[in-house]
């Protein structure tokens, strides 16, 4: 698998994530349900809201912007990457995303329930 295409999935694959998050935001579902009031009182509910904006962006945007930039790379100017070196940064940087995101979004959900017990 090229580079761009392991990007572009990882892309596609936070994308889904991040529709999964949303709905758990919106549909009325215990734990949930308590964010966006204490959001509004800038309680530990923004920790939540921190890590699903960080993760939308940089998971949907980000790694597809790169997928973008390499296939721009890779195809339309006939230059090489290193795929090595490539693939290092995408699993390092599809797991640091991935793990800061949800332990930020773990503490606010944590923080909420504090609040509310």
């Amino acid at each position: 698998m090229t580079v761009y295409r392991l990007f572009r999935l990882a892309s596609f694959s936070h994308t889904l994530t991040a529709l999964s998050w949303t709905l758990l935001i919106v549909i009325p579902y215990p734990l949930f349900n308590y964010l966006l009031p204490i959001i509004k009182k800038g309680g530990p509910g923004i920790w939540f809201l921190f890590g699903y904006l960080i993760y939308i962006i940089a998971g949907p945007v980000g790694l597809g912007t790169v997928s973008a930039l390499i296939k721009t790379i890779e195809i339309d100017k006939k230059a090489h990457i290193n795929e090595a070196l490539a693939k290092i940064g995408f699993y390092l940087s599809y797991a640091v995303v991935l793990l800061s995101d949800i332990l930020l979004a773990l503490a606010g959900a944590l923080g909420v329930i504090t609040c509310i017990s």
